[in-house]
């Protein structure tokens, strides 16, 4: 026997001996490191043992025991206690070099092997059990074990022959943005808990159109197989991912460079009509709301603040009529979700900060309200990071008696919270709010009392935008279809959101109002700009 036959023979399950009595990759790669410097040492000095197995195996078990001694400083049980063979006085450095060069390649190997053949070596190299037990936890033919475990072994060999040449994600990850519609996120917050993962982002972005295994899918992103199939398997439970015939396919959709480049460009042509249409139509109705001594964002906010939220309602309430008022229904998702998404690409062009919108309908439970509470988050120059980004019921229910004039019979509590977030001031001896605020049958009423002129007015300037974003709803679609997998062209849900927010209308109409002077920008703007509530 020599130093070929111990590599070829016993390297991997020396590996797997010593991971299994230490526990951790990092300890057991320098246990086994010593014991197959003690081996191979053996065998330079002359050593032909009469059984080779069990001298490897004699020689592991003390090493290991000394290690223990050494590290630990407690012995082994008197099971593993065997008299310790003489150490070499001068190991051989170079067989120390290709030993340990050997077990890396060999882990590295491992962590890329397929998961069944991966099973088979840990369950008969690491865990020790018979092949007859195997076969009997895995309901298979012995002969079918025998015939796995040959084939996994050659399999590890040839890994630790080759060199793996891993994908450009693995040294040089991509980005990808995601918006969402959604009318409850899950319990764990999904699906913005899942989305910021650098690693399920360029998941996503390998195998969009393009089905992937997870061994390719290991190596393209250079993440060990075990760990990808685990993360896999997470993914598509959570119906990020879709698996069909042992490949993975991202489930929804991702807009690329292409497409939103070509939108993009285009919406650079009409958005400063657009945001100079908006901001008129707006001007208009407040000042007949003025007129009538009843400010369109309600007493306490300033005009200049609600401005913010003002724009990106507008925004929406046209989108929504050149869409004819199609309802949206939100997929059904886990953990009490019903969401929806859309990745984007990044793009090498200068793209506005895009608009979200958080809140809406909180329904009456556990002795709460139902309350009407929605907050538009500006990205722009990070004015998201003065307020909170989610708020609980309990708060949201303070802040609608606080709007009704009832404070009183809040908890002080969450009269304190809601004055650090800044949504609300003390008023003298009682509480304001600091938001806009609507009542639910107050608008529609309201734009009957204007007079001719005025509703003409704001008919007028609707009617020409409206038109615009009809015609820029046109050519996103087109643009989409000549790039969306078959699969999602028929989704009428994926186009209403590719509708709202493809090229970012929010973004790109609110950085125009504040180029043009519309909207203002500085220390003076309120904390709470984009928040509103409904009574």
């Amino acid at each position: 026997m020599d130093a070929a036959f111990f590599c070829d023979r016993f390297l991997e399950k020396v590996f797997y001996f010593s991971l299994r009595k230490t526990g951790n990759e990092h300890d057991a790669e320098e246990l086994a490191s010593e014991i197959s410097v003690e081996v191979l040492a053996g065998l330079k000095r002359g050593a032909q043992p009469r059984s080779f197995q069990a001298w490897v195996w004699r020689i592991a078990r003390n090493r290991w025991a000394r290690w223990v001694r050494e590290r630990r400083g407690t012995p082994v049980s008197a099971m593993e206690d065997i008299d310790m063979l003489p150490l070499p006085g001068d190991e051989d450095v170079e067989k120390s070099a290709i030993t340990a060069d050997d077990l890396r390649r060999m882990r590295r190997a491992l962590a890329f092997i397929r998961s069944d053949y991966r099973t088979l070596l840990v369950a008969h190299y690491f865990e020790e059990k018979s092949l007859p037990a195997i076969a009997q936890s895995l309901n298979l033919p012995l002969g079918t074990v025998k015939t796995r475990l040959i084939r996994s072994r050659r399999e590890l060999k040839e890994g630790m022959e080759m060199a793996r040449e891993f994908g450009k994600r693995s040294f040089a990850p991509e980005d990808v943005n995601f918006i969402n519609n959604c009318s409850r996120f899950g319990d764990s917050g999904q699906p913005w808990t899942i989305l910021g993962h650098l690693l399920y982002k360029n998941i996503f972005l390998e195998v969009y159109d393009n089905p992937e295994t997870a061994e390719a899918l290991s190596l393209e992103l250079g993440v060990a197989l075990p760990y990808m199939e685990a993360e896999l398997e997470y993914l598509t439970h959570e119906t990020f991912l879709i698996k069909e015939n042992g490949r993975y396919e991202t489930a929804f959709p991702i807009i690329g460079k292409t497409a939103q480049e070509s939108c993009a460009k285009r919406y650079e042509q009409i958005v400063p009509e657009l945001a100079k249409l908006i901001a008129e139509e707006l001007d208009i109705y407040a000042a007949a709301c003025e007129r009538l001594g009843e400010p369109v964002q309600g007493p306490w906010q300033s005009y200049e603040d609600a401005k913010w939220m003002l724009l990106m309602r507008a925004v929406d309430i046209h989108s929504w009529a050149v869409r004819k008022g199609i309802e949206y229904q939100y997929t059904k998702r886990p953990d009490g979700g019903e969401w929806d998404i859309i990745g984007f690409q990044t793009v090498d062009m200068k793209l506005p900060q895009p608009v979200g919108q958080h809140g809406g309908y909180m329904h009456e439970q556990d002795g709460l309200p139902f309350v009407s509470f929605n907050s538009f988050r500006f990205n722009f120059r990070d004015i998201r990071y003065r307020t909170k980004d989610f708020y609980g019921h309990q708060e949201i229910a303070a802040l609608k008696l606080v709007c009704e004039g009832k404070a009183e019979l809040c908890d002080p509590r969450h009269l304190e919270m809601l004055e650090e977030y800044g949504m609300i001031r003390r008023d003298g001896e009682n509480w304001a709010p600091t938001i806009a605020v609507f009542r639910s049958d107050g608008e529609g009423k309201r734009f009957e009392r204007f007079t001719k002129e005025e509703q003409a007015a704001v008919h007028d300037k609707a009617r020409r935008i409206e038109a615009m974003l009809a015609e820029q709803y046109t050519f996103i679609r087109k643009a989409m279809e000549d790039e969306l997998p078959e699969r999602f062209r028929k989704n009428q849900q994926i186009w209403e959101m590719v509708n709202d927010h493809t090229v970012n209308s929010r973004g790109y109409v609110l950085e125009q109002a504040v180029r043009d002077g519309w909207l203002r920008d500085d220390e003076s703007t309120g904390r709470t700009v984009g928040m509103w509530m409904n009574l």
